[in-house]
């Protein structure tokens, strides 16, 4: 792990004075700041915990992946609906055996790709 932490940056605890887990990087100041992020499994958690360690520990500390980086899932999921919509829009057929209209549908759309886009962009 580099010496110099950063906010944001993930490590992992193994064996160390603090709970094994996954730990994102909150403070810098006067040593290191770490919120508990995930378990020893790597299941996510959210119980606020946080525990300040030296810079000397903290260098010891592996790298971790940010256990809410995106999925397959939630990377392409709107825009799999978003396309989904926009085909079946496509078909009076289909908008009519729905009951909906294929200008609600083209909303729904356009409402999916602009949430996509403040998802991506924040």
């Amino acid at each position: 792990m580099a010496d110099d932490p950063a906010p944001y940056d993930h490590v992992r605890a193994t064996d160390a004075a603090i709970p094994d887990g996954t730990y994102r990087v909150v403070g810098v100041t006067d040593g290191v700041t770490l919120l508990r992020v995930a378990d020893a499994s790597g299941n996510r958690v959210h119980d606020g915990r946080v525990f300040r360690v030296s810079r000397a520990d903290y260098a010891g500390f592996p790298e971790a992946a940010n256990p809410d980086g995106e999925s397959v899932l939630r990377r392409w999921g709107l825009v799999g609906l978003a396309a989904a919509l926009f085909l079946v829009s496509l078909s009076s057929d289909a908008t009519s055996a729905l009951g909906v209209s294929q200008s609600a549908l083209r909303n729904a759309v356009v409402a999916l790709v602009v949430a996509d886009l403040v998802l991506r962009l924040r």
